[in-house]
């Protein structure tokens, strides 16, 4: 089963510092799980505790597409920059205000 992150107001403020924060967590874990299988660990809770916070996609929302488009970039600059491949990051912009 895929995991999936959705994050409504990633354009700005809490929403992006809170998207940029989960996927450098979700790289962290996914570095640690290289590290743990290279070294052959033996304890499968450790694995398996590790692998749920690994991220497969993050969906960022909100009704600005080009602020969305720049939280994603920055998504990616900061995987980057740690080398790890950041989660896919989809950009939904959709205002579900219902207004």
């Amino acid at each position: 089963m895929r995991k999936i992150a959705i994050i409504t107001g990633a354009s700005s403020g809490m929403g992006v510092c809170f998207a940029v924060q989960l996927a450098r967590e979700s790289c962290a874990a996914r570095q640690e799980l290289v590290r743990l299988r290279a070294r052959g660990a033996q304890k499968k809770a450790n694995i398996n505790i590790i692998e749920e916070s690994v991220l497969d996609e993050m969906w960022i929302v909100a009704r600005r597409a080009d602020r969305l488009e720049e939280t994603m970039r920055l998504i990616e600059s900061e995987a980057g920059n740690t080398g790890c491949a950041a989660p896919l990051v989809r950009v939904v912009p959709l205002d579900i205000s219902g207004r």
